[in-house]
């Protein structure tokens, strides 16, 4: 629904403090990745998107204490990057050859979500998404229209950060910057719907407001980019509890300390919410 109401009106408290601040304006950037089970992103048992946001200055001091904490070699090997994949099945730069373990492994994550629980619950938020890929095909063969889960996850994750920043956020942001992972299908679709809402004429709304915002839209190097490490870990920890894999008893933890330790905001698609076409947060 269009809303005619000027943007001085819309937004007084934020565009007034704007005004007041000058210089305080802060700039808030976004981190996700993806993880799935199966041979293609959209086949196998489930998908998820997840990530985090916070203000520029967060992130600074964030690169710097992650990559402390890989790094800090007194009761395990040193480690340049985490990537779930690798370090849940001792492989790449977890190889048992350069001295890792799981239970190593599960002493770097410990000390990685210690940290996540000293970090400024306002302006620190994570996402997370998970579809029930079995479901929506299933659903799909039946003639029900359904939104494709990339799209869905990007309806529940980045496009959540507008939601996030327009109600809760304490601060006054200037512009938004998305980084997404190498390689996967989530930045294209995502960029694109960001260039739609931008070139919208048809008045000025709330929605249209925040999406101006955005700046960036790019992706980066994930072993480079502690940020989308720690998104890594929260996609992947994410799909895991959601595929509930007989037999592996490792990690099992690792989402619901999440969950218990951040500012989250969850959903999970699985049959029921598909069917009546609404996002329900377990």
């Amino acid at each position: 629904m269009k809303c005619h109401c000027s943007p001085r009106k819309l937004f007084p408290r934020k565009l007034s403090l704007a005004s007041a601040r000058g210089s305080a304006l802060i700039a808030l950037k976004a981190y996700f990745d993806g993880s799935y089970t199966g041979r293609a992103w959209t086949e196998g048992g489930f998908l998820t998107l997840a990530g985090f946001a916070a203000e520029e200055s967060i992130w600074t001091d964030f690169d710097c204490e992650w990559q402390r904490i890989l790094t800090d070699d007194r009761s395990r090997p040193r480690a340049s990057y985490l990537h779930m994949r690798e370090a849940a099945h001792l492989k790449g730069e977890f190889s048992i050859r350069n001295g890792w373990n799981l239970r190593k492994v599960e002493s770097l994550i410990v000390d990685l979500l210690r940290y996540f629980q000293t970090l400024d619950k306002q302006r620190f938020r994570q996402f997370a998404c998970t579809v029930d890929l079995s479901a929506h095909e299933r659903l799909a063969a039946e003639g029900l229209k359904l939104e494709d889960p990339i799209s869905r996850c990007n309806r529940s994750c980045p496009e959540i950060v507008l939601a996030w920043y327009a109600t809760k956020y304490p601060g006054i942001v200037h512009s938004l910057h998305y980084y997404f992972d190498q390689e996967e299908p989530f930045e294209e679709r995502f960029r694109e719907k960001c260039d739609e809402e931008k070139n919208k004429k048809l008045g000025v709304s709330a929605s249209e407001m925040f999406w101006s915002l955005i700046r960036t839209v790019a992706n980066a190097d994930m072993r480079v980019t502690p940020p989308l490490q720690a998104a890594d870990l929260l996609a992947w920890a994410s799909n895991r509890s959601a595929s509930k894999k007989v037999g592996e008893a490792s990690f099992t933890q690792v989402e619901p300390f999440m969950k218990n330790l951040i500012p989250s905001t969850w959903s999970f698609w699985g049959e029921p919410e598909l069917r009546q076409g609404r996002m329900i947060k377990p």
